[in-house]
């Protein structure tokens, strides 16, 4: 599909100029990007890691695509040889400067001396993209290799850069060398000030000195609690440290000076098995880093709805800044979810995420990935593409409709923040607990056996907005915009946490714990840092034989029928026992006291609430048991609905903007639909919003939305059916919005009810709904921009005062080369007037695809270069090699097939034609072997328009015949092509129709070793 640069087509200064739209340019579907695609501050970077040749991104309304930049001629001294001529000049780019990956294969570096590798505990050196960076030389290579790969990345005029990135996934394991342990010395006698025997009574060892002193395994995490918590820290110290000057090198290599962001993954954040062998702590990270990453934060995630929701919170609030940070000049916190997708979920599944995910901080996203027909492996899995049959899946039409989401309040999701008077509860995620978790042993990838997400799906089942937040949020200017402060399993916090924590509780707060919080310092030190504020003395875990330790009780109405896992030993020192009379009942009790401290409550609960599950009754009893107690002290629940099942209702915390507009995510939990129900939810005081619109996931129209409002603020709205996911607008002040809907009869599309499948030739109606929220009457005019060979009528039309709703015709035209059948084509809407665009939405349709009529792939070959899938139809073609004379191969003779068999994971070549996802050829080699032939079996009968060949990299073709055939057994007369014809990329010879199932390749070499290299064959199904 031949595209057209942006420049050529676009002359704007973000919406002061007029536009001639472009649906190939990202520019026609935002605001925020002028002609030459440079983001104002309110830019929303749209990404998919796989579509960088722009082919496909900026039709559904995407900006951005990551690319890799390893320059491997580094290492020896030479200058970047990395060709990126074919960079598109239609799109933005974030590339990834991968300086460690170019010291993969170890060795001699030309000016930084030999490759020096980090370290197992058993003295063996890793492999792969990991260096020593406790060895200064490997620093200064890195830093210089990042700085040299910038200025070849900007070097190239059509590189557009939105940011930087720097190695992929780079969270290195534990590092045990010589250089590590000599740094990790030195720094445990600076923490102990040079006092080896206070070091020796915590840890329980005798060391004579800190020169003595070795690192835990991380099998040893139970057994050397101390010694484990320390050396963890200093790793991550470390770590953090160094990445901040690699940043650094990266920043100030760039005269622009664009933030730089490193891909955590959430495998490091509380997956316990996973956080304990990977270096990472993204507390410290967003920390050390924030100079350099403009107030960004990456983080690569894989999952859906509560996981994902609570995860990217906890990234969020890792990032922003203190009250007095801001003050200071620190930017505001933006998360950008790199390497995103639900999993291989449904398309409901990926609304209900990612609609919530950008009330959780998220303001940018690089999807993964687009795959494509016949992709294997990852690309398979999380493609946007179906490897199957090479359509778009249904999560790909969420991804365009979530585009025009963005797009169409793009300044306000790109600033918007949660309102400090919205009722939360703030949940800690103790990060040295959960190096010290026990694992649930189910997966490595899965959280420890009292996790925080359990109480925080309880929680959110109650109606209440749960924030995740790190330790260095333990201070009251932070604290201050949270109701309540939940502590799950956080038995190590160091004094001053301990102190915000008593001062946020003095101050009004609510607290919520179990286990033993506060019990040891950030040392494993028993300091008991909570007992106090708790009323309780704590004097450790149950560990005796009599109960099973693990098996308490609460409870309800109904009897004991809540079940947790763990006991805490404790006496009463001032605090309520709040079930005495359960206790007395039932020795397996689990106690839960209060405690009044000022003006606020503290509640402790002697197991791990966590894992407190019913048995008996229903699971909402726990969410019953858990949210009473927050009643109790008038913490009420943020939103509830009477008429409609809580444990499947999740409303996000509003985000709020500068002129008072608001927006809140509602959704579905489940693959069951929200009939319509009423929804009563805590709003800011300050909101006027005198409308309700409610813009569904599932298509891109706008909707009123009935609601009242009651004397203490409230708002109690009619909610329509939701079966995925959707915005409610409280607008007062913005521009107006565009809402898109094809009327009348159609067909829609296969993986999407809710995309039409529009006929060639004939025309639909397209309504365009003005939404006014100012009510201020934009005069201007409404234009449709659509894919070159559509017709729209009238392509532009003036809007009049008062009137809402306009109506376009759109044709779509014939399907040909360019115009593919499995293409989600743009329908583009810009409202513009004398001061430029003022609004922009976009629809996808798709278009009817007679298999008759056009011909289509039929040998099963994956798109080679590209992530726009051609036309398929899936026969599962297969292809055997016929010797002469019936032969068999002798002795020095070889077919190789594919030519690096392992590279290719056994894909036979000739139908594949790459290796893996590199884009690399995968020629079959033929040894000794002078003539051959190919029979290819469609597995059923077609007509064939065109065979396409590549002749490999080692060319030595001679001959070559084709024939075919319908039964495999009569063949026709064998038909000859030109050798010379035939080049390394695919050359097209007719088949003008010729009706056959076989078709066979008759090759010839001139020479003892040869190659070649790729066979498709076109043509279409028989009336």
């Amino acid at each position: 599909m031949k595209k057209q640069t942006c420049t050529t087509l676009l002359i704007a200064t973000f919406g002061l100029a007029a536009i001639a739209a472009d649906t190939s340019c990202p520019a026609s579907y935002s605001l925020e990007l002028d002609a030459d695609l440079r983001p104002s501050q309110h830019f929303f970077p749209l990404g998919m890691l796989g579509g960088g040749r722009f082919d496909v991104l900026p039709e559904i309304g995407f900006n951005l695509a990551e690319t890799g930049h390893c320059c491997y001629a580094f290492k020896a001294g030479k200058p970047c040889a990395i060709d990126s001529s074919k960079l598109a000049s239609n799109g933005m780019y974030f590339p990834a400067i991968w300086a460690a990956h170019t010291l993969y294969h170890g060795g001699e570096t030309a000016h930084f001396g030999p490759v020096k590798r980090p370290m197992n505990t058993d003295g063996n050196e890793l492999k792969g993209a990991q260096i020593d960076y406790h060895e200064q030389a490997m620093r200064d290579y890195v830093k210089a290799c990042a700085a040299a790969s910038v200025e070849h990345v900007l070097a190239n005029p059509k590189t557009k850069v939105w940011a930087w990135g720097i190695d992929n996934e780079w969270e290195p394991h534990l590092n045990y060398s010589p250089a590590a342990m000599r740094e990790f010395r030195t720094w445990l006698k600076k923490e102990w000030h040079g006092d080896i025997s206070a070091l020796n009574t915590l840890w329980h060892n005798d060391y004579a000195s800190f020169s003595d002193i070795t690192a835990p395994a991380p099998d040893k995490y139970r057994d050397q609690p101390a010694a484990w918590l320390a050396w963890r820290r200093f790793s991550e110290e470390a770590y953090t440290d160094f990445i901040a000057e690699y940043f650094q090198a990266i920043y100030q290599a760039d005269p622009a000076s664009r933030a730089v962001l490193s891909k955590s993954t959430q495998c490091s954040l509380e997956m316990t098995y996973v956080s304990r062998n990977r270096i990472n702590n993204h507390m410290l990270l967003a920390e050390k880093t924030r100079p350099f990453s403009r107030g960004w934060f990456c983080i690569d995630m894989y999952g859906h709805n509560d996981r994902n929701a609570y995860e990217a919170n906890y990234i969020w609030n890792c990032i922003r800044p203190t009250p007095q940070q801001h003050a200071d000049g620190a930017p505001e916190g933006r998360v950008f979810a790199a390497e995103t997708n639900n999993h291989s979920g449904p398309g409901f599944q990926f609304a209900q995420t990612f609609w919530r995910y950008v009330a959780n901080g998220v303001k940018g996203f690089d999807f993964f990935v687009m795959g494509s027909f016949r992709a294997f492996h990852d690309y398979s899995t999380f493609g946007f593409i179906d490897a199957y049959d090479g359509q778009p899946r249904d999560r790909m039409f969420y991804l365009s409709r979530f585009a025009n989401m963005i797009h169409r309040s793009e300044a306000f999701w790109s600033s918007a923040l949660p309102a400090d008077n919205a009722p939360r509860i703030a949940m800690l995620l103790p990060q040295r607990d959960v190096m010290l978790s026990q694992d649930s042993n189910r997966s490595w990838w899965d959280y420890g056996i009292n996790d925080r997400l359990g109480l925080y799906k309880r929680l959110r089942d109650a109606g209440y907005w749960i924030d995740a937040i790190p330790y260095n949020k333990l201070e009251m200017g932070y604290l201050s915009r949270y109701q309540a402060l939940a502590l799950i399993s956080a038995e190590h916090l160091s004094a001053d946490e301990c102190a915000a924590i008593t001062n946020f509780v003095h101050a009004g707060g609510i607290l919520l714990c179990d286990t033993q919080p506060g019990y040891f310092d950030e040392r494993h030190q028993v300091v008991n840092g909570l007992d106090e504020l708790l009323g309780v003395n704590i004097k450790g875990v149950y560990t005796g034989i009599h109960f099973s330790p693990d098996d308490v009780w609460y409870a309800n109405a109904n009897g004991f029928v809540l079940r947790a896992d763990g006991c805490i030993r404790a006496e009463l020192a001032g605090a309520e026992l709040l079930n005495w009379e359960d206790t007395l009942r039932n020795d397996k009790c689990a106690w839960v006291t209060a405690r009044k401290h000022g003006a606020g409550t503290a509640y402790w609960f002697a197991t791990r609430l966590g894992t407190l599950r019913a048995e008996s009754t229903p699971d909402a009893a726990v969410t019953e048991f858990i949210s009473s107690f927050l009643k109790n002290v008038q913490v009420a629940p943020a939103y509830y609905a009477p008429d409609a099942p809580m444990d499947n209702l999740r409303v996000e915390v509003p985000l709020l903007d500068a002129k008072g507009n608001a927006v809140a995510a509602v959704a579905s939990n489940s693959s069951v639909a929200l009939e319509p129900f009423t929804l009563s939810l805590a709003m800011p005081s300050s909101l006027k919003a005198p409308e309700l619109w409610w813009g569904a996931a599932d298509n891109t129209r706008l909707e009123p939305i009935p609601f009242t409002r009651d004397d203490n603020g409230r708002y109690h709205i009619a909610m329509p059916r939701i079966a995925s996911a959707g915005m409610l607008y409280f607008l007062a002040d913005h521009p107006p919005m565009l809402g898109i809907a094809v009327q009348g009869d159609y067909a829609t599309a296969k993986n999407d009810l809710h995309t039409p499948l529009l006929q060639p030739g004939q025309g639909y109606a397209v309504e365009v709904h003005i939404v006014d929220p100012s009510k201020r009457g934009y005069a201007g005019d409404l234009e449709m921009a659509v894919h070159p060979g559509w017709r729209v009528e009238p392509a532009s039309q003036p809007v009049q005062q008062g009137i809402q709703k306009y109506l376009f015709t759109v044709t779509a035209p014939e399907p040909t080369a360019e115009n593919f059948p499995s293409f989600l084509y743009p329908l583009a809407v810009t409202l513009r007037n004398d001061q430029g665009r003022v609004a922009v939405g976009n629809h996808n349709v798709m278009v009817a695809w007679d298999m008759t009529r056009y011909p289509s792939v039929l040998s099963d070959n994956p798109p080679n270069g590209t992530t726009l899938s051609h036309n398929v139809i899936r026969t599962n073609a297969t292809y055997r090699y016929i010797l002469p004379n019936s032969g068999k191969l002798t002795e020095g003779q070889e077919i190789r097939d594919p030519y690096q068999h392992a590279a290719t994971g056994g894909n036979p070549a000739l139908n594949f034609g790459v290796i893996g996802r590199w884009n690399l050829r995968a020629d079959v080699l033929f040894t000794k072997i002078p003539a051959v032939c190919i029979e290819f079996d469609l597995q059923n009968t077609y007509r064939l328009d065109t065979l396409r060949l590549a002749k490999g990299r080692k060319n030595a073709l001679r001959r070559v015949a084709i024939a075919t055939s319908t039964d495999g057994k009569t063949f026709s007369t064998p038909q000859e092509l030109d050798p010379q014809a035939i080049g390394l990329d695919l050359s097209d010879f007719a088949m003008n129709g010729t009706t056959a199932r076989y078709l066979r390749i008759d090759l010839g070499f001139a020479e003892t070793s040869a190659t070649f290299g790729e066979v498709e064959i076109w043509g279409r199904t028989l009336q």
